[in-house]
């Protein structure tokens, strides 16, 4: 009888976005509509959380929504389903989910490819781009591939909050290594950047001299 529409498998959400829950209804079955209920599940529907208020008397939307706008909650899960319920004028109840499973992460920084620079052998700088958020949170992680495909990666050893959270400074070794020394120049790599709870970055990066530049691909 009802059948969802989106998020229907493989998008990624991020933390306060809105989101349009949307579902259709079958050709007939509209006037046995009595309303509708959402929830989310994170274990393939072992388990469920409202999405809109519960109420234990009647559906939270009424026989005619077909949308709902969703603040996305502040969970970090890959296996993510939307489940919409309808319940009919004589309380029987059809239900569907999404797909497959989508992802709900922390939004990521925004980073200024044009600010990635060496200071030396042993320090390298990432920057915000000048008035986007999130800002880089305490306890950032920064690892860097072994090569171009990121088939291995390792840590920073420090990570380095510059002002007021716009600029983080990599310093250190990496795996041993002088930063400097482990991405040589010409050498191609794969940055990245762990922020907050799950707000990860990926940048696929060479470098030219003392600046880490975007790959084109």
């Amino acid at each position: 009888m009802v059948a969802l529409t989106a998020p229907n498998g493989g998008d990624n959400l991020k933390w306060d976005q809105v989101f349009k829950i949307t579902w259709t209804v079958g050709s007939g079955f509209e006037s046995q509509v009595k309303g509708f209920d959402l929830f989310y599940t994170l274990d393939n529907a072992a388990t469920f959380t409202s999405i809109t208020a519960p109420n234990p008397t009647q559906p939270a939307l009424d026989k005619d929504a077909r949308d709902f706008n969703w603040t996305v909650p502040r969970i970090c899960n890959s296996n993510v389903k939307v489940v919409v319920r309808a319940t009919s004028v004589t309380s029987a109840v059809s239900s569907d989910s999404s797909n497959s499973a989508f992802s709900i992460f922390e939004q990521e920084p925004h980073i200024d490819t044009t600010s990635m620079n060496f200071s030396g052998t042993k320090k390298l700088n990432f920057s915000v781009l000048s008035g986007s958020s999130p800002l880089f949170a305490e306890g950032v992680r920064v690892e860097f591939s072994t090569d171009q495909a990121g088939t291995q990666f390792f840590a920073a050893d420090t990570v380095a909050i510059k002002n007021g959270g716009e600029r983080i400074q990599v310093r250190g070794r990496v795996n041993g290594v002088k930063i400097g020394n482990f991405i040589p120049d010409g050498a191609s790599r794969v940055v990245r950047i762990n922020n907050g709870t799950c707000g990860i970055v990926v940048l696929h990066v060479h470098r030219v001299g003392d600046v880490l530049v975007p790959d084109a691909a």
